[in-house]
């Protein structure tokens, strides 16, 4: 059952780190991004991608601490958890184009989507 456990935490911490290297991914590349920048202010964004990182180096500790305890080699799981990241594509999480229409046609300070404020 421990065994079990464990692999089922290090696929639990490796999806959670795939979802939030795609939503910092997503908010690195707001910064050349107009559209976003009309309707987000950049200490906003600047913000979301330090929470980001750091939640990307939180679980990413976690991560490489629960492989290597059960016994794994840390550089070749890494590259396992890149390829995840690779495969999954660069979908907009954080910011969909929906909610970018909803936002534009709303205006600054309306509330949108998933309650988001702008």
């Amino acid at each position: 059952a421990e065994e079990i456990g464990m692999e089922d935490r290090i696929e639990a911490l490796k999806g959670e780190y795939v979802r939030i290297y795609l939503a910092f991914a997503e908010v690195r590349g707001w910064r050349s991004d107009a559209e976003v920048g009309a309707l987000l202010d950049a200490n906003t964004a600047a913000a979301l991608e330090r929470a980001l990182t750091l939640a990307l180096e939180a679980v990413g500790s976690a991560l490489q601490a629960t492989v290597t305890a059960h016994g794994g080699e840390w550089k070749t799981f890494r590259s396992k958890v890149v390829a995840s990241v690779k495969a999954a594509g660069t979908p907009a999480v954080l910011f969909p184009p929906e909610d970018r229409v909803k936002l534009a046609r709303a205006g600054a300070g309306a509330v949108v989507g998933r309650g988001a404020v702008v």
